[in-house]
């Protein structure tokens, strides 16, 4: 449901009036369902009061254009000015409903109920950036947000001989167990699958005919495997693995299929997440493990803390998972898909 808003504002002139509804088009172009009396005027014979009362009451937005008329009829509650006024009035006092009005100021005067209040200053003009001000006051998302409180905390003072080894790094000698190293994995292939998604959406915000799917599946090994039981017994055994599995589609047509996977053993060897595009061999091809395009490999530190590095690029070193994302993105999903279009298209 769109947000509704009202612009009220005084006949000062032609010029004037053509000046509210620019305004009240660029908050339209964002989404918000503003009007204003020229618009509602059209539409047929219409009662101006009831027009005033209907849009002052029905729980929208308001907002009021401040100029140096609009001011002198205010403070002299002067026909459909003074008639808002005294709704406004009302309105201003009540904390729960003042959030509503949005003040916009075009000249100097300000009327004496609302002095004191926030207001967005047009008195330079209404620009793109100044449209968005006034958005951001409709719906709530201030240009700089609160960040979330943190933890913190001030060390308390050195005595004596804490100070003295102040200076020395203390290694970090507790063990890397088994399941810290999962769940770093799960979580880094989780936040890649996330930003990797973020970019498909920008490209699916400017591009209508490109879609895509993101879907979490098990592959089961079709080949028999087999292992030594505690009884020394050996017993046939179901190989399973989960897997993210990619697909681009450009005009319903598939473009690009890709899958990430974790390989994790017990024994530490080889603990990484593997990634595989099969634009190459054939969208039809099963998906195997033992087949990629790249690996991000598990490593532990000096300081013994987890990380990923990328085992098939020379320059190891700078790995982070953003530069990695948005060199994947751009490489398997954005130069296919336009080397596709110019192929069908084009040419």
């Amino acid at each position: 449901m769109p947000i509704k808003c009202f612009a009220m504002y005084s006949w000062d002139s032609d010029e004037h009036q053509l000046w509210v509804k620019e305004l009240v088009d660029g908050l339209i172009e964002y989404g918000i369902d503003a009007t204003l009396d020229i618009y509602e005027l059209g539409l047929g014979t219409t009662n101006l009061n009831r027009m005033m009362i209907n849009n002052i009451f029905n729980g929208g937005f308001l907002v009021v254009v401040m100029t140096d008329e609009y001011t002198k009829k205010a403070n002299k509650e002067e026909g459909g000015v003074g008639f808002e006024t005294t709704s406004l009035m009302g309105i201003m006092k009540d904390k729960e409903t003042r959030n509503r009005v949005i003040l916009v100021k075009k000249e100097k005067d300000i009327p004496d109920y609302l002095l004191g209040y926030e207001y967005v200053d047009l008195s330079s003009g209404i620009t793109g950036e100044k449209i968005i001000e006034v958005v951001r006051k409709i719906t709530g998302k201030p240009l700089h947000k609160k960040p979330s409180l943190g933890n913190k905390k001030i060390e308390d003072n050195f005595d004596l001989m804490d100070s003295l080894f102040k200076d020395i790094n203390i290694p970090n000698l507790n063990p890397i167990q088994k399941n810290d190293k999962e769940r770093f994995l799960e979580k880094s292939l989780d936040e890649i699958i996330k930003k990797i998604e973020s970019g498909l959406k920008q490209i699916k915000t400017k591009n209508s005919n490109f879609s895509y799917s993101i879907d979490r599946k098990i592959w089961i090994n079709p080949s028999n495997q087999y292992t030594w039981n505690d009884q020394g017994i050996m017993e046939e055994v179901e190989e399973r693995r989960n897997y993210i599995e990619i697909k681009i589609f450009l005009d319903n047509e598939i473009i690009k299929v890709s899958n990430f996977w974790m390989n994790f053993s017990d024994g530490g060897y080889n603990n990484s997440i593997n990634y595989s595009n099969n634009s190459n061999y054939g969208f039809n091809q099963e998906f195997s493990p033992n087949s990629y395009n790249g690996s991000l490999g598990l490593e532990i530190s000096n300081e013994n803390t987890l990380s990923l590095k990328n085992i098939m690029e020379y320059n190891r070193d700078k790995f982070s998972i953003d530069n990695f994302v948005v060199d994947f993105v751009n490489k398997e999903y954005i130069e296919p898909l336009s080397n596709h279009w110019n192929s069908k298209y084009k040419y």
